[in-house]
């Protein structure tokens, strides 16, 4: 078995953005997120809230034929909210996806993906992992952005205030 760790931080305000995104919004997002994922991630097809309690949510995802990690189309995922700061998507075999939100020296706002992904169909050292690691990190960075541009999207169409 071999994990494999992937992280992506972008700022979430550059001067090119619009709409700019407050702290407020993005949580409001990052929590429809959550119960709603087949609008921010294109292979999952599907997202059923099982059970919601507290800051935690179990969810069920149906994944797109040849998209899941752990090759099975439907997963079982358990989402912990940390209030304005982050999300952690906790899937079956272990493997923890976390949206971190954090704020910068001069109080910009940055987004991070943090992606471990327990693989136990890949040994340790060999060239599969080292493919796997070349091709999930664009997957993280295209995933931050998507984020965020689902995010201004619904701050246009005024899903989130």
């Amino acid at each position: 078995m071999v994990i494999i760790n992937v992280a992506y931080t972008t700022a979430i305000n550059p001067p090119s953005a619009s709409p700019h995104l407050n702290p407020k919004q993005i949580w409001a997002g990052l929590q429809h997120k959550v119960r709603h994922a087949e609008e921010f991630v294109k292979p999952i097809e599907s997202c059923q809230v099982l059970k919601e309690e507290e800051n935690t949510v179990t969810r069920q995802v149906k994944f797109a034929p040849g998209y899941s990690n752990t090759g099975k189309q439907l997963a079982t995922e358990v989402c912990t909210e940390y209030e304005g700061v982050k999300v952690n998507f906790l899937q079956e075999d272990g493997s923890m996806i976390q949206n971190i939100v954090s704020e910068g020296e001069n109080g910009e706002l940055f987004l991070t993906y943090v992606f471990e992904w327990f693989r136990d169909d890949v040994k340790a050292g060999s060239e599969e992992e080292q493919k796997l690691k070349t091709q999930y990190a664009p997957m993280a960075r295209m995933a931050v952005h998507g984020t965020l541009d689902t995010l201004r999207k619904m701050v246009q169409d005024g899903k989130i205030q």
